[in-house]
């Protein structure tokens, strides 16, 4: 039975009525719920305004300026030193409102809006109400009903599947969501797109590359059923599935192969291994709970010390990486204290943002002024990671690395070392033997009666030798023969030894190469405590905090996390929470991550700000449906007792639900009606055109071109800076004058992909800092695409582009017709994946022959019966049609055919 018929039979039955049923409940819960909530109230109308603009002084310090403390509705009617601030029912007679609306307080720029005044004025005017009885202490009073009920910190449920009117358009579950909220609104799903524009939709999403125009025309002839679903299939399976989305996950993870923090930007030398580990992770499809869990704690799933390590202990430890991502200036001359506090705050800014979707890094130095993290739960969390960023036994990134080598290993380089020192044994004793018979014709020079003593006072060991000794020498200094000065007496002995230092240098070369990691990992028995620090300040320590979860979210309060498991050499205090927030009953976990997952398939997420699911961030566009996806994502698809089989937590089955929709599937054509409707498409009833982003417009000039190479892993392509200042792919060889030299070739290595090129935080290459390439501060939660004129400019003038249009030309001439016509056709469907209309054929033929001719009128003609002489210094001719076919392939690569996709 189809989707669709499944569908169309589930309206019928009875589970329809259920479902009708719990949408009339739905409205009469939410009807009674807003006729409770009627008027205005101190926890959910004033304590929020209050919270953002006053607790800072008047709640959270120590002493309360003027002793107000405005924590509460009933300590703020009181009021402080200059008496009441709220006279009941009055608003004009009460100090809190007239101060407001004078501007005399709050004291700095920001003052209330005008909404945030009235709202204060309507309160103090209804009776200054609140919803329930206070507490009487005001500290125990940080978290509301009101802001616990808050939409993204309530248990994930499995809301029921909306009825729909045409179940034709309803492929699986997620499309039942869209279009019910469509047809509430008199609207529905826009057309399918055609074939071309699905594939490199798809292709661009999946892979971030462009399809081959034979994997285009296989799908366009592919007349089966399932031709759409078995093409995705090929899509995940293919290794650079893994590449696409490991970038995405790069970016939260705020990936750098350099330090940051001063003007040094260190190279990290090992970060790329982190790359890989994330690449790798997602071709396999590693469930995402085992992903969190690795990188959170994969260290303290082994055992130290770590050494002979298998692959899969390298593994664990390698993703820790991702709690070494952040900026770590610790290694040089920088003031430690604030370095070192740095590296934590922004580790644990990386984690929250990347994994709760919180702005927890807000409550650093102060509560949080719109969500109901308090500075201690800050501190909290903090004391999770700490014993692992010790601040007194601090270790630097040096410090930090883990060898790779086994004993196996070492053995093997003594073997080798004791064959290299044979070999220098007795390249010394040569080297002795030479200087020996050198010094002996140089003494022979000398007259009969010097030999012996100048012979003496030679071999005396020079501390011992005499003034008369070192007069003689001096006067004799051809005597002087040393290992460095061989050379000037007897070059044949010299160039023996060379060779037989080359011939150790080269066994010594075959030793195995020491490779480290870069991990995290705690010192067994080193647990710190970790302090509250008074305004964010490290030089202001307050009591000491335990580790644990953000109170508001916290399902497990009534189980501590541990601050020394006893079953572990570590403190397991990051194995247990990263335990707790995939366990299934954390409420952001799963939300956050289908989230990101459906803003890459989408343009926008359910939630439009994907790592604020606070106050302040954009409300979810479909509620009932990313609760109903962040279930589903954790949900087994099958019973079985292996978790990776069961489909749980598996990111490619949730890539297949999202790509096998209808919604996925829609043309992106605008139409008023709908531009009316839905100015920004938050309803999808079309796609979203969506630019590439910067890694994606080079993959695919390196792809239409034919010169991109599919090497896998392994250490970056380097990055420099050129004579002119720009970045760009390359390894820096400055001469003495601090100034690039010869230019060292990269071997086929600049045509890589753009997730193997170095990221510098200091040295951004060009084409992709152009086009938006984020910068890691400490992390990139979503990516700008911006439209500027430099954009435009790089394409029209850059070097790299102009010299890959000319290597575009090139492609098509090698690999297409001799006609020329033909060769704009294949170009135009490498670039942009479609076969041109017979009129664009006409204008790529014409295009062509026109320019072809301006080309060839500009060559200079040789006199009647002459043949053109080539002078010194003249460029090599070039041929007019390929002249033609690089401006035609460069017009193709600044087109925002070729930079967009539909």
């Amino acid at each position: 039975m189809s989707v669709a018929s499944s569908f169309q039979a589930l309206r019928s039955s009875s589970l329809a009525l259920a479902i009708a049923a719990s949408a009339l409940c739905v409205g009469l819960a939410t009807g009674s719920a807003q006729a409770a909530d009627a008027g205005t109230s101190w926890e959910k109308d004033v304590r929020p305004i209050l919270k953002r603009h006053c607790f800072h002084c008047h709640g959270e310090e120590e002493m309360h300026e003027g002793k107000l403390d405005l924590r509460l509705a009933r300590t703020t009617i009181a009021g402080g030193d200059s008496g009441a601030a709220v006279v009941v029912g009055k608003p004009e007679e009460s100090l809190l409102l007239t101060r407001v609306v004078s501007g005399e307080m709050p004291p700095k720029d920001k003052k209330l809006s005008a909404a945030e005044q009235e709202a204060l004025r309507r309160w103090i005017a209804e009776g200054a109400k609140t919803n329930r009885p206070e507490p009487a202490d005001p500290a125990t009073a940080f978290i509301t009903e009101e802001e616990r009920s808050f939409w993204s910190f309530q248990p994930v449920k499995r809301p029921a599947i909306p009825a729909v009117k045409n179940l034709g358009l309803v492929r699986n579950e997620v499309d039942a969501f869209l279009l019910a909220r469509l047809e509430a609104q008199g609207l529905t799903y826009s057309p399918e797109a055609d074939r071309a524009v699905l594939i490199r939709r798809l292709s661009f999403d999946v892979r971030g590359l462009p399809p081959t125009p034979e994997e285009v025309d296989a799908f366009i002839a592919d007349s089966s059923p399932d031709a759409w679903e078995r093409l995705v299939d090929r899509m995940l399976a293919s290794p650079h599935y893994g590449e696409r989305w490991g970038r995405h996950w790069l970016d939260v993870a705020g990936y750098a192969d350099s330090e940051g923090y001063t003007d040094d930007d260190t190279v990290r030398q090992e970060a790329w291994k982190y790359r890989d580990y994330v690449i790798r992770s997602f071709n396999e499809d590693k469930p995402y709970d085992r992903f969190v869990l690795e990188q959170l704690a994969g260290d303290e799933l082994l055992t130290p010390p770590y050494v002979n390590l298998t692959p899969e202990q390298i593994e664990l430890l390698t993703a820790t990486g991702f709690l070494r991502m952040a900026p770590d200036g610790t290694g040089g001359s920088v003031e430690q204290g604030v370095a070192r506090n740095q590296v934590i705050a922004d580790t644990l800014q990386i984690a929250t943002s990347s994994l709760l979707g919180m702005t927890v890094a807000c409550a650093q130095c102060h509560n949080h002024r719109y969500d109901p993290i308090p500075q201690t739960d800050y501190y909290r969390m903090r004391a999770i990671f700490e014993p692992a960023f010790n601040l007194v036994t601090w270790r630097n990134p040096l410090g930090r690395r883990i060898s790779l080598y086994t004993d196996a290993d070492r053995k093997r380089s003594a073997e080798i070392e004791a064959e290299a020192k044979k070999v220098m044994d007795e390249r010394e004793k040569v080297q002795n033997e030479a200087i020996a018979a050198t010094v002996e014709r140089e003494l022979a020079k000398l007259p009969e009666d010097k030999r012996e003593i100048v012979r003496t006072a030679r071999n005396t060991p020079e501390k011992d030798r005499t003034p008369e000794q070192q007069a003689l020498l001096k006067e004799h200094p051809s005597v002087n023969v040393s290992a460095g000065s061989l050379y000037l007496y007897d070059r044949k002995a010299a160039d023996q030894l060379k060779k037989m230092a080359e011939e150790a240098q080269r066994i010594r070369g075959t030793k195995p190469v020491e490779e480290f990691i870069r991990a995290l990992t705690e010192i067994p028995g080193q647990i710190p405590e970790t302090k509250l620090r008074y305004r964010g300040d490290p030089e202001q320590p307050r009591q000491t905090m335990s580790p644990g979860e953000l109170a508001v979210v916290d399902v497990h309060a009534d189980q501590p996390l541990p601050l020394d498991d006893a079953a572990l050499p570590t403190s397991g205090r990051r194995l247990a929470y990263a335990r707790r927030l995939v366990d299934g009953n954390h409420p952001l976990t799963a939300r956050v991550l289908v989230n990101r997952v459906w803003m890459h398939h989408f343009g926008r997420g359910i939630v439009a700000t994907p790592s604020d699911f606070g106050q302040l961030g954009d409300r979810p566009t479909h509620p009932e449906l990313l609760d109903w996806l962040a279930d589903y994502f954790q949900t087994p698809a099958t019973a079985t007792a292996d978790a990776a089989a069961s489909g749980r937590w598996s990111i490619k089955r949730l890539h297949r639900l999202l790509l096998n929709t209808t919604a996925y599937r829609q043309s992106s054509n605008r139409t008023p009606a709908l531009d009316a409707a839905d100015p920004d498409n938050k309803l999808l009833a079309r796609m979203s055109v969506r630019r590439l982003e910067s890694e994606a417009v080079r993959d695919a000039i390196l792809a239409a071109n034919g010169t991109i190479t599919t090497k896998w892993y392994g250490p970056p392509v380097p990055v420099m800076q050129d004579e002119v200042g720009q970045i760009v792919l390359g390894i820096e060889n400055l001469n003495g004058e601090n100034r690039p030299d010869k230019i060292i070739p990269l071997n086929g290595e600049e045509f890589r992909r753009s997730i193997y090129v170095q990221v510098r935080r200091s040295r951004p290459l060009g084409v992709l800092e152009t086009f938006d390439a984020p910068q890691m501060t400490p992390n990139c939660e979503s990516r700008s695409a911006s439209t500027v004129a430099t954009q435009s400019l790089l394409l029209m003038n850059s070097d790299a582009v102009l010299k890959a249009a000319e290597q575009f030309a090139t492609h098509v001439e090698k690999t297409g017709s001799a006609d020329a016509a033909a060769q704009g056709h294949l170009a135009w469907r490498l670039a942009y994946g479609t076969v041109p209309t017979a009129e664009e054929q006409a204008q790529i033929a014409s295009f062509l022959t026109t320019q072809t001719e301006r080309f060839r009128a500009k060559q200079p003609v040789a006199p009647a019966g002459a043949a053109p002489v080539a002078k010194p210094g003249d460029a090599k001719p070039v041929d007019p049609a390929h002249q033609a076919m690089t401006i035609f392939c460069q017009a193709l690569l600044s087109s925002n055919r070729f930079l967009y996709v539909d």
